[in-house]
């Protein structure tokens, strides 16, 4: 059975082609991700390979851009943006632009060149945690910085050119347009409901269950009604916080748990794929109490065609409801 489905959140449609759903063998990377055995600069002993370090997490008695570190942060060697371009619009006709303005920055989350973010403990996972807690921070005294993104690019289908894993932050002068669908459509409901959408959410799929992947009392991670992508998953806290910078180290420590189970779960289904996840929070300088940040963790099994260029639809072939039940299993 084909169904069209709306996001809970904005005003989105899907296709959840139930009929087309291969098995999770079908989606499964089957090609070797990376050659062996090269100059990585991301490993130990070659802190002077990337841009000096603006933070780390170190052991204590050692000096910047040497060893010791835990987790340490360098500006991107080749930056989308640069703060020596100026935010200044200008106008000409019906062209509107501006300079690429904003910071762009990589987040080298452990030392051991093998391990994986998956493969991480959960004390691992929170120094990841805390250390975009504290980018976040210091983005944040930058009046022109509007929101500050970050994200993982997992495996070359994912984006990644090297596979030391690291996440990475953009910082810019705007909103994102997706991120302001999310948090106008968790205001439009508070209006209407006096409550979060996001809690509401929660609170469903904990109660129906048939899309939930792993829950305690601190986090819940689910496949949405109307994912997008064969095994979307969101990972969200169930304490009520719109930025994730806010959040104590408890739910920090939970939230990186749960996460670590599906990443963990997606590589025994999926046989270790490539994927994304996201974080998405309140912005810098404005945005909403309403709102409520998460991760989305997106794996790539597919490819977008002429119909989703054509109609931002996106054609799901693989039921999140399907999904969680295998991945559910994988745990």
């Amino acid at each position: 059975m084909t169904e069209f489905r709306k996001d809970t959140i904005i005003n989105r449609w899907v296709i959840i082609a139930a009929e087309r759903a291969r098995r999770p063998s079908d989606l499964a990377e089957q090609t070797t991700e990376y050659a062996k055995g090269g100059f990585c600069p991301f490993d130990v002993g070659n802190e002077t390979a990337t841009p000096p370090e603006v933070f780390a997490m170190r052991n204590q008695g050692t000096l910047p851009d040497t060893p010791g570190w835990q987790v340490r942060v360098v500006n991107n060697l080749y930056p989308a943006l640069s703060v020596k371009d100026k935010p200044l619009i200008t106008n000409c006709g019906l062209y509107l632009s501006m300079g690429g303005y904003g910071t762009h920055e990589v987040m080298i989350e452990g030392t051991d060149h093998e391990k994986q973010f998956a493969d991480f403990d959960d004390q691992a996972i929170l120094r990841v945690f805390l250390t975009w807690q504290e980018r976040i921070r210091f983005h944040k005294k930058n009046s022109a910085v509007c929101y500050i993104q970050i994200f993982k690019n997992h495996g070359k289908r994912g984006g990644a050119s090297l596979e030391h894993t690291h996440s990475q932050l953009v910082a810019m002068p705007f909103v994102p347009g997706l991120v302001e669908q999310e948090i106008r459509g968790a205001q439009d409901y508070f209006n209407t409901n006096n409550r979060c959408v996001y809690c509401d959410l929660l609170k469903q799929v904990r109660e129906n269950k048939v899309y939930l992947v792993a829950h305690d009392s601190h986090v819940v991670s689910f496949c949405p009604h109307a994912s997008r992508y064969p095994f979307e998953t969101w990972v969200i806290p169930t304490q009520h916080q719109a930025g994730f910078e806010d959040a104590d180290q408890e739910t920090l420590f939970k939230t990186g748990r749960n996460l670590g189970l599906v990443l963990r779960s997606l590589n025994r289904v999926l046989n270790r794929p490539s994927y994304n996840f996201v974080l998405h929070t309140n912005p810098a300088q404005s945005g909403s109490a309403n709102y409520h940040w998460h991760i989305e963790v997106i794996p790539i099994t597919t490819s977008i065609a002429g119909f989703e260029r054509a109609t931002d639809c996106i054609i799901n072939t693989m039921a999140p409801e399907k999904a969680a039940e295998f991945l559910r299993e994988g745990l």
